[in-house]
């Protein structure tokens, strides 16, 4: 019974974040944008910040931990647009690689986690990646390319879902103050 109203509150909260989306609206889309994203990045067209938590990677929460975080973003006619966030995670003997693909309103759209980079860069047959895609209707691929809508989630894919969602919420605000901070006071 919680499971089926954890699942009704996130539909919910899908459904009145993501109202401002277009009707034609769908994941290859979202995928080509965050393609040329990732190009404007590898090409330095868009700002970034930086911000490295625990450098010195003293042990925090019971293991070795630190975390870079990159905040991709534009100024559009003196607007501030973040793009993309990239959190990777040093975890121990492991990282953690989460990407949140954000539209040009600043709504969260894509939400991209790996719980264990380490090993697939040294074997790039293994995927381990969930991307959940917060567009009309929440899509969720797994690490093997299967697809699973809203329909055939589990309590795991939903809890997944909303802590995924609230990572990239709470990202942003983070970005938000830390653009307060840097940014220029008018005369």
């Amino acid at each position: 019974m919680f499971s089926k109203k954890l699942f009704f509150v996130f539909i919910l909260f899908l459904t009145a974040i993501n109202t401002s989306f277009a009707q034609g609206f769908d994941y290859a889309s979202v995928d080509k944008f965050s393609d040329d994203l990732n190009l404007a990045i590898s090409e330095n067209r868009l700002l970034t910040n930086n911000l490295q938590i625990n450098r010195t990677k003293s042990p925090i929460a019971g293991g070795i931990y630190s975390e870079d975080i990159y905040f991709y973003y534009a100024i559009d006619n003196g607007r501030v647009v973040l793009k993309k966030i990239i959190s990777s995670i040093n975890y121990a003997s492991r990282v953690i690689y989460t990407d949140f693909l954000f539209d040009d309103a600043g709504n969260l759209i894509k939400c991209s986690y790996n719980q264990d980079a380490t090993r697939d860069m040294y074997d790039l047959s293994v995927k381990r990646i969930r991307t959940y895609y917060l567009t009309r209707q929440l899509k969720y691929v797994n690490s093997n390319g299967d697809t699973f809508n809203e329909a055939t989630f589990t309590t795991e894919h939903v809890q997944a879902g909303i802590d995924g969602m609230a990572r990239g919420e709470k990202y942003k605000a983070l970005f938000d103050a830390i653009y307060k901070v840097q940014e220029i006071p008018k005369k």
